[in-house]
Formats: structure tokens, sequence, C-alpha cells
């Protein structure tokens, strides 16, 4: 199947299941991200401008792509997910689940009702303290790669679409109607602001404690947390990134009252 192919066939299962107005970014090699005259478009207007992005793909743009953000959609988007948890979702509820590099991938998962960019947010904030899908994606408003491009951040990958709506499974069921509290909407940055306020050690002010603590109790694997955390440490600038990861986590084993498996990480 051809690029071109691989695209069509990627909306015409997003429109199938009512996914019709997107928006697009791009990502160009010197960090410009660019939505100018490429968002809420529609069948037609998305028709027109893929060649401009299959271009700009080429020239190691990297492309990415959303339901039209001002508009309720009956989804909630997930991120950075291993092989074994997006087989899970798969199993369970009707989602499109693309690899986006090697060993990792994106969920959009179908809803029981529309969700507004506040609710979505709700929604992924309840999922991701579970541990499942990374914490600096929860925003309600956050981009995924759009099958059929490469993936410049990881060597020119090919992105794929695995799995698309089994209309026999469920869809995830919503819990929350209520809106984020304010400040805290659309804000891929900080995530977790709040989460911990009372606790005065260094892992409570940072953005991954609630993150940490829900992956722990939830049977997720140290290691994968440390690595998780130690890389986020490392963009934000973060001195000693390595022996901070290890410090929360550690922190974390004490919080849920668990002790960790490796005697390095005991205090």
């Amino acid at each position: 199947m051809g690029i071109p192919d691989r695209h069509a066939n990627f909306l015409e299962l997003l429109y199938r299941f009512g996914i019709d107005r997107l928006d697009f970014g791009l990502r160009r090699q010197d960090g410009t991200f660019i939505q100018r005259d490429l968002q809420s478009l529609g069948p037609e207007a998305i028709k027109k401008a893929l060649p401009f992005l299959r271009a700009e793909n080429v020239r190691r743009s990297d492309v990415y792509f959303r339901p039209a953000q001002q508009e309720s959609w009956p989804e909630i988007f997930l991120d950075d997910l291993t092989h074994q948890e997006t087989r899970g979702i798969a199993r369970k509820y009707q989602s499109w689940i693309v690899e986006t590099s090697p060993g990792l991938h994106h969920a959009w998962i179908r809803t029981d009702r529309p969700l507004s960019r506040a609710e979505r947010y709700t929604e992924q904030s309840r999922i991701v303290s579970l541990g499942i899908g990374d914490p600096g994606s929860v925003s309600g408003e956050h981009f995924g790669r759009f099958p059929g491009f490469r993936n410049w951040k990881r060597r020119g990958a090919w992105v794929n679409l695995v799995s698309y709506p089994d209309t026999k499974l469920s869809w995830m069921e919503t819990v929350s109607l209520s809106p984020p509290p304010e400040g805290r909407r659309g804000s891929p940055e900080r995530p977790f602001e709040g989460v911990g306020e009372n606790d005065d050690s260094e892992s409570g002010r940072e953005w991954g404690w609630g993150w940490v603590c829900g992956f722990l109790e939830n049977g997720g694997d140290p290691d994968k947390a440390c690595l998780r955390l130690e890389a986020r440490a490392r963009e934000r600038g973060k001195k000693d990134p390595e022996g901070f990861a290890r410090r929360t986590v550690s922190k974390a084993f004490s919080a849920t009252g668990r002790d960790h498996p490796d005697p390095i990480f005991r205090r």
C-alpha cells in the first residue's frame, strides 16, 4: 500500500467513527511548530493539505494530528504506551492503536460520550494516575502522530496503524463530568500541578509524584518508572537526573507502604 493510500485508509477509519474534523501540526528540523492554516480541517480541506504535509515530511518535518480541539469528541488520547499496554487496551476497548516507533505507541480510545477539551483532560489525568501513559501528554488537546508518515525524532521510523476500533468491544466509560481546576486546563507542562502540594520533599513538588505512586501501586516496573523520570528530568535541565529519579521512586515505595525489590532503592 502506497503512502497516499495509507493516509486515505486511516482517514476513512476516522470518518467511519465520526472523527471528521482534524487539526494538524508540523515540527520542522529547526524546532519551529506550524499550525497556521492547518486547524479544524474537514475532509475536503484535509485532502488538499495532505500533499503539503507529505512534502514537509520528506524534508524531515514531523507531522501530528488531533481531532479538532475546540469540539467535543468521544475519544481520549494516551501516549508513550508499551506493546503490552496497548494490547490490553485493544482487547477491551474500541480504539485506534498507532505505533510511533519500535516498541512505543499511541492509543485513541473511544468513550461512552463526547468529551470537551476540559473533560478529556480530566479523563486522561484519571487514567495516567493509574500509571498508564505519559503524564507529559495530559492536556485534553495533545497531538498524536499520523500513520503513514516518518517519525524523524526516532531516526525516520515509520508511524504505523496497528489496529482500529472493533465494534464488538466496549467504549471506555467516563467517570468525571467536572472540568479540571482553573489554571490546569490544557497545560501539558505541569499536568500534576497541586498533586503532592502538602509534601515538602523534592519528589512531592515534582510533576511525576502522583504518577509514580499510581504506577507502582498498579504493579508497574520500578526500573521503567526511573527511566521515565530520569528522561523528563534531563529535558527540564534538572541536576543529577539519575539520582532524582532513584530518590523519587524510593520515596514513592515508602509512601505506598511497599519495599523496593532492589536494596539500592531502600532508604
